[in-house]
This record gives structure tokens, sequence and C-alpha cells, in this order.
């Protein structure tokens, strides 16, 4: 990525970007190699306005996962950067099922950090990959139960209200409540 472009990228200059495009329209026409293009950074630092232009102009780099494996979608989510989120699915909702270097989508991502308001603008855009399993075939509410994430778990209850969600197994034919009931027993062996 040009210096120049990636400095605008990091401060969030929105102007910086529209005179470099000026000087050269095709300065977004770039094959960053695995490396984090323009929304990448913007995303990653919550620069929305900045994220919303690039977007305006070059709406693919949604579906471009950097040196680590992440999108910008992810990036964004991580950090908790819900507007950004928003800007992202507001022009590509599909961004969700994207799966990162690990394998994860945004939604698995967003339970394991416990991102309440990420997961419910997620599920909002895309209510269908909530069912969508880890590449190790782990169902998304057993991830939060695993990961300690109780909140989450109950807030993607609360809004997927479809009897099938609570009823997915993982891979050794384990519903939710299979889940919680041997934690459950694990936290009373301990004492």
């Amino acid at each position: 990525m040009d210096g120049r472009l990636f400095e605008a990228a990091v401060g969030g200059n929105k102007e910086m970007l529209l005179k470099l495009l000026q000087e050269d329209p095709h300065i977004l026409d770039i094959d960053c190699g695995g490396k984090d293009n323009p929304l990448h950074v913007g995303a990653l630092y919550r620069h929305v306005e900045f994220v919303r232009e690039i977007l305006s102009r070059k709406q693919e780099f949604t579906r471009e996962l950097n040196s680590e494996g992440q999108s910008p979608l992810h990036l964004a989510l991580a950090r908790g950067h819900v507007e950004v989120v928003k800007e992202i699915l507001s022009k590509d909702a599909d961004a969700c099922f994207i799966r990162d270097g690990d394998g994860m989508i945004p939604l698995h991502l967003a339970a394991i950090k416990g991102r309440l308001d990420v997961l419910e603008t997620l599920v909002e855009a895309k209510k269908m990959t909530a069912f969508i399993l880890t590449k190790s075939g782990e169902p998304i509410l057993h991830l939060c139960a695993n990961n300690n994430k109780f909140k989450a778990l109950e807030k993607l209850v609360e809004l997927v209200t479809d009897d099938n969600f609570l009823n997915l197994k993982d891979s050794d034919d384990n519903t939710i409540l299979h889940v919680l009931s041997d934690k459950n027993q694990s936290k009373s062996n301990l004492r």
C-alpha cells in the first residue's frame, strides 16, 4: 500500500484520501498481498467516515483477509467498534459469512470476545449465521459456554428465537444443555 494512503488510513484522514484519489484515481486498485488494505486499517482504528468512503469506492475490500487471516469486519468487532461493524454490514451484509484464518465467522469471534452490542448487530444483519458451526463443528452457544461468555449466550438465546437453535449439536452429539450440565457438574466436583 502506498505510504501516503497508509498514513491517511491510520489517521482516518478522509480529506487526504480524497486528495490522493484526485491525484491517482487508481490508488485503491491495489493487491495488498495478504497485508492490511485501507479498509482493514480504517476498521482497526475506528475511523467510520474513512471506512464509509473506502466502502463507497472499493466494497470488495470487505472480503480480503490480512496476513493474520482477518477481514476488516473481524478487526472491527474484535475491538468493539460497533459503528464500523454497522458501516461494513450496510454495504456488505454477507461479510458475516467470511471465515478468518482460524475458520471463525465474525459472530463466533464476537461471542468469544463477549461483544454483546456487536453480537446483536451481526444477528440482526444475518440471523442464519447463528446456525453456522465452527470449523471444528462447535455451535455458537457451545462456544459461549466453553469460553465462559454467559451473557453472550443469553443474548443469543434472546435474539434467535428458534427451537432448532437450542438443539444444535456439536461433533460429540451434545446440545447446549449437555454442555451446561457438564460445566455445572465440573464446578460441583471442584467444591
